[in-house]
């Protein structure tokens, strides 16, 4: 391949469900990677001479003569591997709000996966560094926007399901929640633009509003009746460690504030989110 390509992982991520149609609008040659098949959404640009899909390994057979724009919707780790096989001239990686939030969870499981994050940032930077390269991480807060999404989509479901939604206590704890597509925009503005250099940016959406507020906007969204059923924090807690995939530590950030300044991409980027809004098309899976 001769041409200036975009290689993107994490292709069937959120991210990419409005990152690829950015991207082919733009021209250019545009390499979609995942682990997972094909998802439907994706056929309507299977006729597409611009894009080709592939998973990691058939991405590593192919043949680069000319740079290549890195853009890391998945594993960082992935990231790290792939700027020194592929001729990289710069790339754009999201990474997570998170690592604010959770370094000093008590729960094990939790440290240890942000410290793999942390550690795949530093290894990306150091890479930058040494390579003279380019090299944007952005840290978003919860991302939500087309049901591909691991927090509201689940909620809706729940409350598709029971018809209501326990929290803990008054959930008072703020929330900013950004929209994918507004990402998948700055993303393709970034690889565009003229901010050159090694940076991190924290990533927040256009509202800030509690916890409650959110789970009970997933109502409106699908057009229940809002039913939170509020709980003392400890039976919540108790009850969580029946639940799969649920930790007590998710319950107490039910009340904590999980922000970010975005200050920095808002005076640089030009990053102006939209504010908060929920249908159920950001609830329905493509």
């Amino acid at each position: 391949m001769s041409e200036i390509v975009t290689v993107v992982t994490g292709a069937s991520s959120q991210i990419g469900y409005f990152l690829i149609p950015a991207l082919l609008a733009g021209g250019g040659q545009v390499i979609a990677v995942s682990r997972q098949s094909i998802p439907g959404w994706f056929k309507q640009y299977k006729d597409n001479p611009q894009l080709h899909w592939c998973n990691v390994d058939q991405l590593q057979q192919l043949s680069f003569t000319g740079p290549v724009d890195l853009i890391s919707a998945g594993p960082l780790v992935l990231a790290g591997n792939l700027v020194r096989k592929l001729p990289v001239a710069g790339l754009v990686a999201m990474s997570s709000a998170s690592v604010l939030f959770k370094q000093d969870s008590s729960d094990a499981s939790e440290r240890r996966l942000i410290a793999g994050i942390l550690q795949a940032e530093e290894d990306l930077t150091v890479w930058a560094k040494n390579n003279q390269k380019n090299l944007h991480i952005l840290r978003p807060t919860l991302v939500y926007g087309c049901g591909l999404d691991k927090n509201l989509s689940r909620v809706a479901a729940l409350v598709q399901r029971f018809g209501f939604m326990p929290v803990a206590g008054q959930a008072k704890g703020i929330r900013q929640p950004v929209h994918a597509e507004d990402i998948s925009s700055l993303i393709v503005s970034l690889l565009a633009g003229e901010t050159k250099g090694l940076h991190t940016w924290e990533l927040a959406g256009g509202s800030r509003l509690t916890y409650a507020e959110m789970i009970e906007a997933v109502f409106m969204a699908q057009q229940k009746p809002v039913r939170l059923l509020r709980m003392p924090l400890w039976v919540l807690r108790l009850a969580s460690r029946l639940l799969p995939g649920i930790n007590p530590q998710m319950i107490n950030r039910q009340n904590h504030d999980l922000c970010v300044d975005d200050t920095a991409a808002r005076k640089q980027l030009n990053w102006h989110p939209r504010s908060f809004s929920l249908s159920g098309r950001e609830l329905s899976t493509p």
